[in-house]
């Protein structure tokens, strides 16, 4: 009986030694493909993303209301509002995948 106790025991190590917790880069590919992970760090992103948006627009609508009123020429260079739309429906899009 004792024999077989000994024998079990380093074959008990060994399976307890098999079921390791899983490394931080383990983890952090299972987050990567974790939908609800995945959706919680795009909300930031999507919320700065809009936040660009709305401050490129006020620079080009402020931009072109001085231009029309005849206050400046149209020499000075602003952002391109339409890359930064397409920045914020790239992140939707994205957001979508993760709902589906």
């Amino acid at each position: 009986m004792a024999s077989q106790q000994q024998q079990q025991q380093p074959g008990g190590s060994m399976a307890q030694a098999g079921l390791q917790q899983p490394t931080l880069q383990q983890l952090s590919q299972l987050q990567d493909f974790d939908p609800v992970h995945r959706f919680k760090t795009l909300i930031p992103q999507l919320k700065e993303s809009l936040q660009n948006v709305m401050k490129i627009a006020s620079l080009n609508l402020a931009h072109n209301t001085s231009i029309d009123n005849g206050i400046k020429s149209s020499d000075a260079s602003v952002q391109r509002f339409d890359k930064s739309l397409e920045e914020f429906y790239a992140l939707c899009d994205q957001l979508e995948l993760c709902l589906v």
